[in-house]
């Protein structure tokens, strides 16, 4: 249908607290864990374990390009096996391990 919307919300500080500990001690950054919650959300709804995510990502890394006007975006395409056996630590190594 084409139709969609935005959701916006805030964790609350506690939870974004163990979140970056969960982060660090994963030895991971913030983004992947959350990704990878997406996934395992994602693989709850739709009942599937290959899961792809797209996410936009710079593409004005050489200097020589600072001058240029213009968009320099990119979609990349994160995919993620959610395996239901799995712990999300495991699950979240396994996404560190194969970006």
């Amino acid at each position: 249908t084409q139709v969609a919307g935005t959701v916006v919300r805030t964790l609350p500080d506690p939870v974004r607290r163990a979140l970056a500990e969960l982060a660090r001690e994963q030895g991971v950054s913030m983004f992947m864990v959350l990704r990878t919650a997406l996934a395992v959300l994602l693989r709850a709804v739709t009942g599937g374990r290959d899961i792809a995510i797209g996410t936009p990502v710079a593409g004005r890394t050489q200097p020589e390009l600072d001058d240029l006007v213009g968009m320099f975006v990119n979609t990349l395409v994160l995919r993620s096996d959610v395996d239901p056996d799995l712990a999300f630590t495991a699950l979240l190594r396994a996404d560190r391990d194969t970006e």
